[in-house]
């Protein structure tokens, strides 16, 4: 017997804007954060300025790499609805031609 695969696209589309809210928050709060540091560059030097620099580039870093990590998830979960929509709908198609 054949197995069958159930895929809510409601559930699809909550999950790709609930990525999309997680974005534009990691992109905000990262983007102020990087300002503020490079406001306390220029106040700041030593030895501690200099670990907390190279730290925060690492981290900032990780944190982009992130954000572009969700974005393709994201473009995937997209492509996933879009093509389980066209299946439904051919499936459609294809009972109403038999009809």
């Amino acid at each position: 017997m054949g197995q069958r695969i159930a895929i809510n696209t409601s559930v699809l589309e909550r999950d790709t804007n609930e990525i999309n809210d997680l974005i534009e928050r990691l992109n905000s709060v990262s983007n102020a954060v990087y300002e503020d540091v490079e406001q306390l560059h220029t106040m700041w030097e030593g030895t501690a300025h200099a670990v907390l620099v190279l730290q925060f580039a690492k981290d900032y870093e990780y944190v982009k790499n992130t954000i572009l990590w969700l974005r393709n998830y994201r473009e995937e979960l997209e492509y996933a609805k879009k093509e389980y929509n066209k299946a439904e709908q051919d499936v459609s198609n294809l009972i109403q031609h038999l009809r």
